[in-house]
């Protein structure tokens, strides 16, 4: 999975509330370096609901055809943090792709807020970087 996918999960196995598996959408941020054991990719879930006086990131549908609705980001989630291993299954579907310059500015957010470790950041750092998205400050 390269960043910036987006894939949506149908019966994601980890519900937030009411124990009711259901389907996420979810953003490739990166993943681990090489030498991390296993491997794993950080993803952040969309939603369709805008928080009020939550920062976020908004992905409309005009500019992003695979979104069914409006879209999304909040910076104050954490990551989801899943073993490359986990995610080859078949309730998972690619459905589009971010492209660079929204992916700098969900970078700038996340990093703004403080819910990633700096170990964290620092993976999706060299992650965006390694596909050449330029720009971006160093967590």
């Amino acid at each position: 999975m390269q960043v910036g996918t987006v894939i949506r999960w149908d019966n994601f196995p980890y519900p937030q509330f009411g124990g009711t598996k259901k389907t996420r959408w979810f953003l490739c941020l990166g993943k681990t370096g090489k030498l991390s054991t296993p491997i794993k990719f950080y993803l952040h879930s969309t939603t369709t609901t805008k928080r009020i006086n939550i920062r976020h990131f908004f992905f409309t549908k005009n500019k992003y055809g695979f979104f069914k609705e409006n879209c999304c980001l909040n910076f104050n989630e954490r990551p989801y943090p899943f073993p490359k291993s986990q995610l080859n299954n078949r309730d998972i579907h690619i459905i589009g792709y971010i492209d660079k310059n929204d992916l700098r500015l969900v970078f700038d957010g996340i990093k703004k807020e403080q819910r990633y470790t700096r170990m964290e950041l620092l993976d999706i750092y060299n992650s965006l970087t390694g596909v050449g998205i330029e720009g971006l400050t160093k967590p």
